[in-house]
């Protein structure tokens, strides 16, 4: 067995952890990529083994599968799922001392497993919150994600336990006084759960009814307005009850399939037995997005030049903030290869990258370096801060064919997408969108009037560093904002919370390691001859012999998830997926570029960063459309109440005012008020009257 069990997660190979475990006496199964869930057609815990063949197999085929251990087996592993918004349970609890003992584990959302094994004859049930909220149980028929396993970009790591060397039986059996805790709590006798027909609960629910009587449980649970966790939770302790129990796979197609109705439809699609109709026609895949969360550190991290300048920026920003300062230095490396190299098919390094931050989060220090290194290097001619026009873009490119434009505002542009009103913005993305196809071709000017020559731009490269008001940019998402050929070409990216300011000395000089690969680049031909400046013939970056292989893998993953996404009739995750091979490959070069300014080279560890983070942008583009965007129902229900507060005297209502006017159940309604007051769109006061203070919702920032 190897000694990965105590390393970090992103370095682990998730096989060789798999393996590990199997050795170790648990029976393994594979989760899809970043997720907790089982993959697609399989069966789920019912396929978990410890046969290091089929292990190896699964994880040929599928490399990055996380790692499940299923509990209540044979080897008699149980596990105590604290989440984090409960760890003060355990202060508390009676049996406490015994479980500071177990095996722990940290899991992804920030809680604790707690493993342990029961003695024969004794056994537990899958349990959510029966012992308090927020505290479930994983026994027999239940599955715990393995730590080293990645779940939404976050980490389960192992607190103790798991030393190298050490099996299941090494796993401490639970203390009399916690089993009978936990058989108290739970409502559980000693026998185990393998009981034959004869002693089973006389509510049981048979064969052939039971996805029926799931779904409607969970249409009940959905029409109230509870969520897809909640239902799920219920699910599992409900599906005790099934004979047999159906697998926990299904348990989760049926929430997601519930769940993509709102709570005032649902009783439409419980009468109509939906889900019997899914499962007939083969839609039973969950469609509703979820969300990976902020992007993850590792996938900010790229060797060589664009490191080098990250690191500058964080060293000595007022408000340092490593998405920003990644952001510019990798627009920074775009521009430096800008016409003087291609990759494969023609493929330019030209981007257009968004960086979505508060106000005042250190969007201006790495625009600001980026200036410093161009005018020490002696290409500030290839600098440019707004765009006023569509003309003025293509007589800025006229003058200088490869430029990087800084700008600050781009939110209007953005609104413009959604609203489609103003001309001079829809002109602008139009030769946005031109320029950035022309990178590798012929740009044909338009003509002024009173001449009559053609005039052209050979191979223009154009890249945009354009950042934006996060608040402001997602109340534009709508499905005509995020199918759009300029959108879903961006590379977008949220920079997080504003840090804390921090004095700096002034003046700072950028050190020589920087200035001088941006020099070799700014040196470097555009290609032979005396005409490679305006006819540029550039320097071919090819595929490592062992990174062809995985350029292919990761085409064909992106076209499985364009046809998941059309399949599922999600119109926005399918059109950002039909730009992801475009994207990820220019991506590539500018790693490769980055990494070895003298003779790029595409290898496979290039391919895979690329391929991760234009992943994560969908996944977290189309979460952030379908959840806060114009065309979702919480954003069309602020829209709602916005446009209430305008019309109301002083911009003001009440709470009982707003609820009616929304009429939505108060858990969504509190949603809605959340959201809006985390974007700084309302502000919540207490009014004093006679009786009790008044809630009331006032409009601001419109």
């Amino acid at each position: 067995m190897g000694k990965l069990l105590n390393k970090p997660a992103r370095i682990v190979n998730k096989r060789d952890l798999a393996e590990s475990f199997a050795l170790m006496g648990f029976d393994v199964f594979a989760c899809a990529p970043n997720c907790k869930e089982p993959h697609r057609g399989s069966h789920g815990l019912k396929d978990a083994t410890q046969d290091l063949g089929i292990i190896r197999a699964w994880w040929k085929a599928q490399p990055k599968s996380n790692p499940a251990i299923r509990t209540g087996g044979s080897n008699r592993v149980n596990v105590l799922d604290v989440e984090k918004r409960s760890l003060d349970w355990i202060k508390y609890c009676p049996v406490a001392e015994h479980l500071i003992e177990l095996w722990q584990v940290r899991s992804g959302g920030g809680g604790v497993h707690f493993y342990f094994r029961l003695p024969d004859g004794i056994s537990i049930r899958n349990s959510a919150s029966d012992i308090t909220d927020g505290v479930d149980t994983r026994g027999t028929g239940g599955y715990a994600i393995a730590p080293g396993s990645v779940v939404d970009g976050n980490e389960y790591q192992i607190i103790q336990g798991f030393e190298e060397g050490s099996t299941v039986d090494d796993i401490p059996l639970a203390d009399p006084e916690l089993i009978a805790f936990l058989q108290k709590e739970l409502g559980k006798s000693n026998a185990d759960s393998t009981r034959s027909d004869a002693i089973r609960p006389s509510n049981s629910i048979p064969e052939g009814q039971r996805n029926h009587a799931m779904t409607s449980l969970a249409g009940t649970m959905r029409r109230a307005g509870m969520g897809y966790e909640a239902i799920l939770a219920a699910l599992r302790e409900e599906n005790n009850r099934c004979v047999p129990p159906l697998d926990d796979s299904e348990l989760v197609k049926i929430a997601n399939s519930v769940c993509r109705y709102e709570p005032d439809t649902i009783t439409v699609a419980v009468v109509e037995n939906h889900w019997a109709q899914m499962v007939e026609a083969g839609e039973i895949e969950n469609t509703s997005p979820k969300d990976p969360g902020p992007i993850p550190s590792k996938l900010l991290c790229v060797p060589g030049f664009i490191s080098d300048v990250m690191n500058y920026n964080m060293a000595n920003a007022p408000t340092p903030n490593e998405v920003l300062a990644f952001c510019g230095a990798l627009v920074m490396q775009s521009l430096l290869m800008g016409r003087k190299v291609c990759g494969p098919n023609n493929a330019r390094a030209n981007i257009y990258l968004l960086a979505l931050g508060e106000s005042g989060s250190g969007k201006d220090f790495p625009r600001s370096t980026n200036v410093q290194i161009a005018r020490q290097c002696g290409f500030i001619k290839q600098m440019r801060d707004k765009f006023a026009s569509s003309e003025g873009i293509e007589d800025a490119l006229a003058d200088e064919p490869c430029l990087l434009f800084q700008n600050d505002e781009l939110d209007a542009l953005l609104q413009s997408i959604n609203k489609a009103k103003d001309t001079r913005f829809e002109n602008i993305m139009g030769t946005l969108l031109q320029m950035y196809s022309c990178s590798g071709s012929v740009y044909a000017m338009r003509v002024k009037a009173g001449t009559s020559t053609d005039r052209h731009i050979d191979q223009p490269f154009l890249s945009l560093f354009g950042t934006a008001i996060a608040k402001y940019t997602y109340s534009a998402l709508s499905e005509r904002m995020l199918t759009n050929g300029f959108f879903n070409r961006l590379l977008v990216f949220e920079s997080g919370e504003r840090q804390r300011y921090v004095e700096r000395e002034t003046n700072l000089e950028i050190p020589s390691s920087i200035l001088d690969v941006a020099r070799i680049w700014k040196d470097k031909p555009c290609g032979n001859g005396n005409l490679s400046e305006h006819m540029p013939n550039p320097q071919v970056v090819g595929f490592a012999p062992d990174a062809i292989e995985a350029r292919k893998a990761s085409v064909e993953e992106f076209e499985d998830k364009i046809e998941a996404a059309r399949e599922a009739g999600d119109d926005v995750r399918c059109s950002l997926y039909k730009r992801a091979t475009e994207n990820a490959t220019k991506l590539t070069m500018i790693y490769a570029a980055s990494a070895n300014y003298v003779n790029p080279v595409i290898t496979t560890d290039a391919i895979e960063w690329a391929h991760a983070l234009i992943d994560h942008m969908v996944r977290r583009m189309s979460f952030m459309s379908a959840n806060y965007g114009a065309d979702s129902w919480i954003g069309r229900k602020i829209q709602s109440l916005k446009d209430k507060l305008r019309k109301s005297k002083g911009k003001k209502l009440g709470r009982s005012a707003a609820l009616k006017h929304l009429d939505v159940p108060k858990r969504e309604f509190d949603e809605i008020i959340h959201t809006m007051g985390e974007r700084g769109e309302i502000m919540i006061t207490e009014e004093t009257t006679k009786g009790r203070p008044r809630t009331m919702y006032e409009l601001i920032g419109d």
